[in-house]
């Protein structure tokens, strides 16, 4: 079936057919995987799901390309994940069946000249594009890609699975595969009508990840053919800056900080959109030529915006690399401020990201005089943090309140009022310390609570350090019955680099500890509490009041501070 329309004056080819994949990969010289597009990501369970579809003849999708105009060589707007993976399972059973004759036809259809038909090099690095023709010739991969590319992890499961087979049934599902249908819905003069194509079908019914959706609504605008490689190179490179964790969650904040700057001077913010819901919101705004350059050059650093790098910091727990390539005008140290931020991963508190990419974004001047109220800041929100989890309340409580400081943040750059948005901020969270010094002093706590402990601990005795193990002094299963009261007691809890003392007697743990004193200093913190086998659980009552202390003054002291200026 072909379609014919056009629009402003452009003539647009678009082909829809329902074909085999036998005939599709007869009818491809190239399948290209295109700069911009996502890293192979599927997983064991897909792969699963989809020879089961194989194997039952079932239509298995849509994959949308641009093109050219003899439609030989075809650079993949949407399937590139499904695709990928059915030229591994096409390769491992070339490897597998053990008739020559269907290995050739299997060559054929995967390969020509001697190389893959699917071409990877514009998406990943030079070093692992040549891996499908690794994987064709058998030929063992370098030992620095073993582990780099998912393609390589997910074509072992493959064989590994395929091997289980007959031969009978490896023939019967590559016949399968080559009867299978999908249907190839193919542009050839215009990239933007394939992007538009795309958004098109995957806003209806069950969407794809917010953020592949954005990049095509983007493209159908920016498909300019002087600029389209330098776009995808910048859209390649704002993935690999951004952990594939907090792609939609970008995507919201995206729409998040477009929206305060289109507000600012209102003082009051509408915040309360999912994160799903401001995608949309964002995609459904890009409705012109004009706004899609205005919002990818904010995330992408493509022309003025340097949200990218702030971003990417925040995300990754990497502040310091901020004073080498960002904050050239700063001469601040950023060490105290990265190590209070690195403590934040241990706890995955994401929801006061969007406040700290604020307080950095352009924030020079601030830095510079205010580093360390920054700091103090920060260290009082991660206190707050833990015993908000201790206590269990819920974020939900407060997190509308991060976002209209941020909206403040990011439109302010006066130092005095951004402190006064901090210091109203921090008016309206509230702990009951009576409460959280009763509980933390009981002992009565539950395993889940561990994690938490562990870093109040940390934060009471300064030990900034990812990665800890916990360690207990009085084991947790211990067959002693007048100390099982004390093994969650606050006070019988180390954080340890090498948790490797486990249910050794409290007199053999002392003198291990003695030996590991000077190079942990969970340990040595510990022994200045004199521990002795006779004394110890008068200590570890001691000491649990002690860190209790400890924790809630420092947390009273930067309040303190914030509050005071």
């Amino acid at each position: 079936m072909k379609i014919v329309c056009e629009e402003k004056s452009e003539q647009k080819n678009i082909e829809a057919n329902d074909v085999t994949i036998q005939k599709y990969l007869e009818n491809s010289i190239e399948i290209i995987i295109p700069r911009y597009q996502r890293e192979y990501s599927w997983d064991q369970k897909n792969i699963n799901i989809l020879i089961k579809d194989l194997k039952k003849d079932y239509y298995i999708g849509n994959i949308i390309e641009y093109s050219d105009p003899e439609g030989l060589k075809k650079e993949i707007v949407d399937g590139q994940q499904r695709t990928i993976t059915i030229f591994l399972i096409l390769i491992v059973l070339k490897h597998l069946i053990k008739d020559e004759n269907i290995k050739q036809e299997i060559l054929n259809l995967v390969s020509i000249n001697g190389k893959c038909k699917l071409d990877l090099k514009n998406r990943i690095a030079s070093s692992g594009s040549d891996i499908l023709d690794f994987f064709i010739d058998d030929a063992e991969l370098p030992k620095e890609l073993q582990k780099e590319y998912n393609e390589i992890q997910m074509y072992k499961y493959i064989k590994k699975e395929l091997s289980k087979y007959s031969d009978v049934q490896l023939i019967d599902l590559f016949d399968r595969i080559k009867s299978s249908i999908l249907i190839e819905i193919s542009f050839s003069n215009s990239e933007m009508a394939a992007h538009e194509m795309f958004v098109n079908v995957n806003t209806k019914g069950r969407p794809l990840d917010k953020i592949e959706i954005l990049k095509s609504q983007l493209f159908k605008f920016l498909s300019n053919p002087g600029l389209s490689d330098e776009y995808k190179e910048k859209w390649h490179v704002m993935l690999e800056k951004v952990p594939k964790k907090d792609y939609d969650t970008f995507c919201n904040d995206v729409y998040l900080f477009n929206h305060f700057k289109a507000e600012s001077g209102t003082g009051k913010y509408t915040t309360s959109g999912t994160v799903n819901e401001n995608s949309i919101k964002l995609i459904d705004s890009i409705n012109s030529n004009e706004k899609a350059k205005d919002v990818f050059a904010f995330m992408t650093g493509f022309e003025k915006t340097d949200i990218l790098p702030v971003y990417s910091a925040v995300k990754k727990y990497e502040i310091s690399k901020l004073s080498e390539d960002y904050f050239k005008n700063v001469n601040a140290s950023f060490e105290n401020l990265d190590r209070v931020w690195k403590m934040y991963k241990e706890i995955g508190f994401k929801q006061s990201d969007i406040m700290f990419v604020s307080l950095l974004l352009n924030k020079e001047n601030f830095l510079n005089r205010e580093i360390n109220y920054l700091c103090t800041f920060i260290q009082y929100m991660y206190m707050f943090e833990l015993c908000r989890s201790f206590m269990n309340i819920s974020p939900a409580n407060y997190s509308n309140g991060f976002k209209q400081a941020s909206a403040l943040i990011y439109n302010c750059q006066d130092n005095g009022q951004i402190k006064e948005i901090l210091k109203k901020f921090i008016e309206n969270l509230s702990i009951d310390e009576k409460k959280l010094k009763e509980s933390l002093s009981t002992g009565n706590v539950t395993k889940s609570k561990s994690k938490t402990l562990k870093l109040i601990v940390m934060m009471a005795e300064d030990i900034f350090a990812s990665n800890l193990s916990l360690e207990h002094f009085i084991f947790q299963k211990t067959d002693i019955e007048e100390d099982k009261e004390y093994v969650w007691k606050i006070g019988n809890l180390i954080p340890v680099i090498n948790d490797k003392y486990g249910s050794k007697s409290v007199e053999i743990k002392l003198k291990f500890y003695n030996e590991d004193k000077e190079s942990d200093i969970g340990i040595k913190n510990f022994l200045e509490y004199q521990f002795t086998k006779d004394n110890y659980k008068e200590k570890i009552k001691e000491r649990t009041e002690k860190i209790i202390e400890q924790f809630l003054k420092k947390m009273s002291d930067c309040r303190n501070i914030i509050m005071e200026g």
